[in-house]
């Protein structure tokens, strides 16, 4: 007992130990909560498919989040207790289908029974966009939420359209978080992976069981990768990424918005090249990651590939491949396919994602006679005597170079760039793609040393320097594919920044106008920002923006102001 205690006791007196007691309780565990948290639920019986959503209940007030497809005017509300609430002066008993178009974006009185107001309530409705409501077990999704490695292995989804119709409903073999730095414990919007039971087509995106759901928590504009994608479809980029933007709800209960969109993988609506993983698992007994893993060094010419000790491979082991570009210290603690260059690049066989030692060795070594040839002055691999143009599809390497450029990517040679190659029957050539992973670009990084990466004046790709080989300033230095990068620019990327700048119509176009994307998601987003505050976002340039309407703001005039550069090194 302290010492405060005590004197409590003394001046009451033993005889009113009761009293005592009481008094205690209030002094220090504070007044009774007077209220309960209720819980309340919303659908909308006109919706084509029957899912609700949760209040979300913050400091005692409650926020409820409506999907952008429902009709506002009529929601039902459910709930347990009490016998009737009132949001303002509209009083409901559980069950009861009211018109809540009149409360959205207002903080409004919440009462319970007989009118006494207990906390407030604010409704926000979403734009209307894709959405997506996923169920499965509560405790598992508190654990996958703090690691990424537990992987929840069943559930159920459904996918509406912005319009309201149903794209898919079903089960989930797998949901997971998903990314590195992007599941960063400090982040409070986490990035995910699911699994569907059966291939769906998605937002238009083609048929696939895998989807991932991009967070952009470190970009407030939330408009970065979505931009950035889009471009690299415009052009036509083999394999490029697409994706929609999507409202998200986990157990009924608001995430966000995200970016919904399909993975990088060998499919013939993804990157559709030959699966050789397939076909070696074909000619083997044991599922391919239960072999034995090895990694073999040549200290001569300083270079690493690993893999499996798979007994059995393909007749032809030239593809198809895809091949991330990885941060060293993440390729030494997880790669278990891969190669070290000897330009001491890291790259992640993606797939197959167990590769075998030929497989290993045939892959690394393509890239490196690549490597050794950009290097070259005459552009010639001094080793096998091969050009290094003819080991690449130099149209998607230039494609790959605008993209990083006009962005000013912080990651372009750091992590997320990916390869791809097909077998030799159908093209013996490396391409560059997909495109990936926008969010830290575009003026949208406050790291030392990034320099004119905050700007939208002078050239990016060209000047990277972060420790690692820069194998564009490699490819830059040849005439070849400097006459490639304007043939590109002139004819393919500059329509494209035309349309998203507003000069020309985007009728037709993948690609929109910058405020058009903004329009599209503005609702959504003040939602988002409800659920997942801007204030803490680490990392940022913090003239970039604070709030969704300053970043884009800053956005579209670095977007502009980027485009009137790049016109002045690659021409019109």
């Amino acid at each position: 007992m302290t010492v405060f205690e005590k004197n409590v006791r003394m001046r009451i007196g033993a005889g009113a130990g009761v009293l005592a007691v009481l008094l205690l309780v209030c002094l220090f565990t504070g007044p009774a909560r007077a209220e309960t948290e209720y819980k309340l639920y919303f659908d909308c019986p006109s919706a084509r498919t029957q899912t609700r959503v949760t209040a979300r209940v913050s400091n005692g007030n409650y926020t409820v989040f409506l999907p952008g497809y429902w009709d506002a005017s009529e929601i039902r509300v459910t709930f347990e207790k009490p016998d009737e609430i009132a949001f303002g002066d509209l009083v409901v008993h559980s069950g009861d289908t009211v018109d809540l178009s009149g409360l959205l974006n207002e903080k409004t009185a919440l009462k319970r029974n007989g009118g006494h107001r207990f906390a407030a309530i604010t409704f926000y409705q979403g734009s209307p966009l894709t959405t997506v409501q996923i169920q499965v077990d509560a405790k598992e999704l508190k654990r996958a939420i703090k690691d990424k490695h537990v992987v929840i292995p069943e559930g159920t989804i459904v996918v509406t359209n912005p319009d309201g119709t149903v794209a898919h409903e079903g089960g989930l073999i797998q949901f997971k978080g998903r990314g590195n730095a992007t599941y960063n414990n400090l982040y409070t919007k986490k990035p995910f992976q699911f699994k569907l039971a059966e291939k769906a087509d998605l937002g238009g995106m083609g048929k696939s069981r895998t989807w991932l759901l991009i967070a952009n928590y470190l970009d407030i504009s939330l408009l970065r990768n979505q931009i950035n994608l889009d471009l690299a479809r415009e052009m036509g980029m083999r394999g490029a990424v697409e994706c929609v933007q999507a409202d998200v709800w986990l157990n009924d209960a608001y995430y966000g918005l995200y970016l919904l969109t399909e993975k990088v993988q060998i499919n013939k609506n993804r990157v559709d090249i030959r699966n050789l993983e397939e076909e070696t698992e074909e000619l083997n007994e044991l599922p391919l990651e239960n072999n034995k893993k090895f990694k073999a060094e040549n200290k001569k010419e300083k270079t690493e590939y690993r893999g499996y000790e798979i007994p059995n491979d393909p007749e032809d082991i030239t593809g198809g491949y895809i091949i991330e570009l990885d941060k060293p210290y993440r390729y030494k603690n997880s790669a278990v396919s891969g190669f070290v260059s000897s330009a001491n690049l890291y790259f992640v066989i993606k797939e197959p994602t167990a590769a075998s030692r030929a497989q290993s060795e045939y892959i690394s070594g393509l890239f490196e006679k690549f490597l050794r040839g950009v290097k070259a002055d005459d552009g010639v691999d001094p080793v096998s005597g091969e050009y290094y143009a003819d080991l690449i599809n130099m149209e998607s390497f230039a494609m790959k170079f605008l993209v990083e450029d006009f962005a000013k990517n912080y990651d372009a040679l750091a992590g997320s760039q990916f390869f791809f190659k097909d077998s030799d029957a159908v093209d013996p050539r490396i391409y560059a793609g997909p495109c990936w992973d926008y969010d830290l670009c575009m003026g949208n990084i406050d790291i030392a040393g990034i320099g004119s990466g905050l700007y939208p004046q002078k050239s990016w790709a060209v000047n990277i320097k972060n420790g690692k080989v820069n194998w564009y300033a490699l490819l830059y230095k040849h005439p070849d594919f400097q006459e490639e990068v304007r043939r590109v620019y002139r004819e393919k990327f500059r329509p494209a920044l035309a349309a998203l700048i507003g000069e020309e119509g985007a009728e037709g176009r993948i690609v929109r106008r910058l405020e058009d994307y903004e329009a599209e998601i503005a609702d959504s987003a003040r939602m988002n920002f409800v659920r997942i505050s801007a204030k803490g976002v680490p990392g940022i340039n913090s003239k970039a923006g604070r709030t969704f309407e300053s970043a884009t703001r800053f956005l579209f005039n670095w977007a502009r102001e980027r485009v009137a550069d790049m016109d002045g090194v690659y021409g019109r």
